[in-house]
């Protein structure tokens, strides 16, 4: 058993606060909270199970670059709200490999048929 401050902690209580501190930490800081929430959706999302990758379009002085995050749903016991994580599992890593292979093939053919002129 986990000890927290010198007192028993139970899996359950350290599993909560595991999933507290995700939480936390998945929420942009102020200063980046979008303008407007219609300018903020991604230009590309793709999901494996409860793993899930976004691609974001932000527009530069050099022109149009790409961001991509990805996100491990999960859905707390005894709760029917579906909340999200950036931490990720062993076995979440195959999903989150696949993903990533998505998501820059599709940056990778969205800039390519921009550079082509015909």
């Amino acid at each position: 058993m986990a000890k927290r401050n010198g007192q028993p902690v139970t899996e359950a209580e350290a599993e909560a606060e595991a999933e507290a501190e995700a939480r936390q930490a998945t929420q942009p800081p102020p200063e980046e909270t979008p303008q407007a929430e219609d300018d903020r959706r991604p230009v590309f999302v793709s999901r494996l199970g409860r793993v899930k990758c976004c691609i974001w379009a932000n527009s530069t002085a050099s022109g149009i670059r790409y961001a991509v995050t990805f996100q491990r749903l999960y859905k707390p016991e005894g709760s029917d709200v579906w909340l999200s994580a950036s931490n990720f599992g062993r076995d979440d890593l195959p999903l989150l490999m696949k993903l990533a292979d998505t998501a820059h093939s599709w940056i990778f053919m969205t800039q390519q048929s921009d550079d082509v002129p015909f």
